[in-house]
């Protein structure tokens, strides 16, 4: 006798019950994905909103911040300049009038006393070219600190804690030395920028030997002195 199928032997309702369960589950099935995929597009619109919110949110704030630091800057740098715009203005007028020109002496404590006056520096100094002041360097060999085995007037002091402390120029060349540092900045960059370009420099920070073994990294401010329209040395400090 032939086997009759199982199925065959299911009545109409359980047959209906199977095919609506499996309908059912189906449908279950697409409603949970539907819902997964919605989900899943819906958490990627909030992520973006989220994420544009916070990156507005954080250029607001490094604006806001930069802002303030430049203005912050700006102030230092301003109050920073005093220093060499003042030996500036004195220099170039005690040079334009012969008959009330200071001293080398006196000079050489006008530095002394624009660094006393102005914390934020750390060095005042006033530095010519040759014969850039007095026209008298041969004159002058050997007058005191202020003055170059050849002549040339240089008076760099130093704020050393709380001492101010006067530097001699070993050797007045080194203001003309082009030698690139590692990071291929001339090591007389405070010096040669006025003096190739004649205007008010801001040198890139840099390490400089004030003396055998000591360095200190600095910026520098630095300001043209001319004669007649021409540069005649520097008032800087850094």
């Amino acid at each position: 006798m032939r086997m009759i199928p199982k199925m065959k032997q299911w009545s109409l309702r359980n047959k209906l019950l199977l095919f609506s369960l499996t309908i059912l589950m189906l449908a279950q099935g697409a409603v949970i994905w539907l819902a997964m995929d919605s989900m899943f597009h819906a958490a990627e619109e909030v992520n973006e909103q989220v994420s544009a919110s916070s990156q507005k949110n954080a250029e607001s704030f490094l604006r806001a911040a930069s802002s303030a630091v430049a203005k912050d800057v700006s102030s230092y740098m301003n109050r920073a300049f005093d220093t060499p715009e003042t030996m500036n203005a004195i220099v170039e007028a005690a040079i334009a009038n012969p008959d009330k020109r200071l001293s080398r002496d006196e000079l050489q404590q006008l530095a002394r006393q624009a660094l006393e006056a102005n914390k934020l520096v750390s060095s005042a100094y006033i530095q010519f070219e040759k014969n850039g002041y007095d026209g008298a360097d041969s004159q002058m060999l050997g007058s005191g600190e202020h003055t170059t085995s050849i002549g040339t007037l240089e008076t760099y002091w130093v704020r050393d804690g709380g001492t101010l402390t006067h530097y001699v120029t070993e050797d007045p060349a080194s203001k003309y030395s082009d030698t690139r540092n590692d990071l291929g900045d001339r090591e007389a960059e405070w010096y040669l920028c006025s003096y190739e370009t004649g205007k008010t420099c801001i040198v890139e920070p840099y390490l400089y030997e004030i003396e055998a073994g000591k360095e200190v990294l600095m910026t520098s401010l630095v300001t043209a002195v001319k004669r007649n329209g021409q540069f005649v040395g520097v008032a800087g400090s850094d």
